[in-house]
């Protein structure tokens, strides 16, 4: 996680040269270069805003690096480039990195005319120089943008799950799109997160204003929109504005400005709105023009108004579907880590995008982030560890019913005759299936747990068991101690050894009397962080006994300490549960 000094540029329209836009330097590492940096104007062409917008012509890498050498000779006046220079050496000098946050205030007095765009059609993230390269991919200058303030929102402190109320709209007169594809797309993206309980997503269907505003009734923290927006009048302003296109009854479509959203958001714990257009819709140049461009006007307007909304992600292109659901996997991901700023994620899904796509494609550039919160942070996640309420207890209360259940009928099959126990060999194994499945609900529940993942084998035989790690939060995990008791009367130890993780910290044996086991495993992730993940920590092997006819031998860890992020403090564990074919 790297910390950040700011480069802070605003551009407004020029009172004296009209076409020109005055730039000042807010803010910079070199304090007296803070001031105003004379006038710029744009340098990039129609025809090159077309090839970004264009979804099957897009830029090639010496095409896209044209484009963002323009955007550089956009923006960087000589006094401008001059504290670009000083404040990122000065940067450097610090061990730190620079962001560039850039805010555009105003419209252009008159069409900019020729072959140049208005500056707030400015594709900012793809800024070049060749000494520097694309610097939007490289997190010591992540880019940003936001409006004349300063940063003052606070993070929201919060427990995991984060949770996203997600709302597909695919109004019938509008471009096709398949909702259900839309949904899919995003639960693959998010798949591990959900199924780890790091994050949860509900979604607004049908996608009308009435449920949107029933749904905002419970609390969420982010608003993940997907859809179509539009540049039009909306109600009796005869200004058009940007809005998004939610469904009326007749799924005709249903205009929702940034002023009306904003209304209904107030109230909520919702700090984080991300926008992003029908990656399944297909839209010609044109059509992109007119459905995604009016994202980015409802971001900024979002974060500018009264709701809580600490920052805003939209596209200024459209983002193919393949695309779409990497960067939502590596966004969410990287929001579950507190440590992260804003302008620090938005660069790792670039970085990702780039390295999926290509550095030429335009996928990368495609994201914009508008923000006010104070450190670049949304969210401030409490550790996971916490008092379980009475619905999770409730809730695992339940799970253990069913588990007692489920042994009941496991230990019945196992006494019946040999011939019969063949005949109902796949239903003992479904049943057997159903009891892990259980357990890993459990560990959801739980939070982050370590877990003896067993298994079956016959009596005699040797059984590998996985020790593992469950995290739902980014962490550097330290030290780790982990005892556990197992019956000497069915199983002997006979090994332990690295997990795939661990290859590089070989777990410690404490000697022990015979029937505890205490692996130790020194620095475990080795000063990097892990991402929500389950890791396997050990693969301890034991004999079942020749002479064990238990079908269901527990193996209780009964003693979990771990580092997590430099502070040491204990996990739940989930017990191995060894079936005896």
């Amino acid at each position: 996680m790297t910390e950040y000094n700011e480069f802070r540029v605003v551009l407004s329209p020029s009172l004296q040269e009209a076409g020109k836009w005055s730039v000042l330097l807010e803010e910079c590492p070199v304090q007296n270069l803070v001031g105003a940096k004379g006038n710029a104007q744009t340098e990039v062409t129609i025809q090159q805003l077309q090839k970004l917008r264009s979804r099957h012509g897009w830029p090639n890498d010496l095409e896209l690096k044209a484009i963002g050498h323009n955007v550089w000779q956009s923006l960087m006046t000589p006094k401008l480039e001059a504290a670009f220079e000083a404040g990122l050496e000065a940067s450097q000098e610090e061990g730190k990195g620079m962001r560039l946050v850039f805010s555009i205030i105003g419209q252009d007095s008159q069409p900019a005319g020729g072959e140049t765009i208005r500056m707030p059609e400015l594709p900012l993230e793809a800024l070049y120089q060749p000494e520097n390269g694309f610097l939007a991919t490289n997190t010591s200058t992540p880019i940003s943008r936001s409006l004349k303030f300063r940063p003052d929102r606070e993070p929201l402190r919060t427990g995991l799950p984060l949770r996203i109320l997600v709302v597909v709209a695919t109004p019938s007169d509008k471009p096709d799109a398949d909702m259900g594809a839309e949904k899919t797309a995003l639960q693959q993206a998010l798949k591990k997160l959900l199924d780890l309980g790091s994050v949860e997503i509900e979604f607004c269907d049908p996608p009308t204003r009435a449920e949107l505003t029933s749904r905002l009734d419970k609390k969420f923290h982010v608003l993940h929109f997907i859809g179509h927006g539009a540049f039009d009048i909306v109600g009796d302003d005869p200004s058009p504005r940007p809005h998004l296109c939610l469904e009326d009854d007749n799924q005709l479509s249903d205009p929702l400005d940034a002023e009306t959203l904003d209304i209904l958001l107030q109230g909520n714990d919702i700090r984080l709105v991300v926008i992003t257009a029908c990656s399944s819709a297909a839209p010609t140049p044109d059509e992109v023009a007119e459905t995604v461009a009016p994202f980015d006007g409802l971001a900024q307007r979002l974060v500018g108004i009264n709701s809580g909304v600490s920052a805003a992600v939209a596209m200024q292109f459209d983002l193919e579907s393949d695309a779409a659901v990497l960067f939502s996997k590596v966004f969410y991901t990287n929001m579950l880590d507190s440590r992260r700023k804003l302008d620090e994620i938005l660069t790792n899904c670039r970085k990702a995008l780039a390295g999926k796509m290509n550095a030429g494609h335009r996928a990368w550039v495609t994201p914009v982030i508008y923000w006010r919160a104070r450190e670049g942070k949304v969210f401030d996640i409490v550790p996971v560890m916490r008092t379980l309420d009475e619905q999770v207890l409730r809730d695992l209360k339940q799970i253990d019913l069913e588990l007692e259940i489920y042994y009941k009928h496991i230990r019945y099959m196992n006494s019946q005759p040999e011939e019969v126990r063949l005949a109902i060999a796949t239903l003992l194994s479904d049943m057997q299936k159903k009891v892990d499945e259980r357990l890993v609900q459990r560990g959801a529940l739980l939070g982050e747990t370590v877990r003896l993942k067993a298994g079956a084998a016959r009596a005699g035989e040797n059984l590998t068991c996985q020790l593992n790690l469950r995290l739902r939060q980014p962490a550097v995990i330290g030290d780790l101690r982990i005892k556990l008791r197992y019956p000497t009367d069915k199983l002997t130890l006979v090994s332990v050894e690295s997990g795939l993780q661990t290859a590089a910290s070989p777990p410690l044996i404490s000697d022990l009397p015979v029937g505890n086991l205490v692996v130790a495993i020194q620095d475990a992730s080795q000063g990097a962080p892990w991402d929500p993940d389950e890791f396997e920590l050990a693969k301890i092997t034991f004999q079942i006994q020749a002479g064990a006819k238990e079908p269901i031998v527990e193996i209780p860890i009964v003693e979990v300490q771990v580092e997590k992020d430099g502070v040491e403090g204990a996990l739940e564990a989930l017990n191995g549960v060894v079936f005896v074919n």
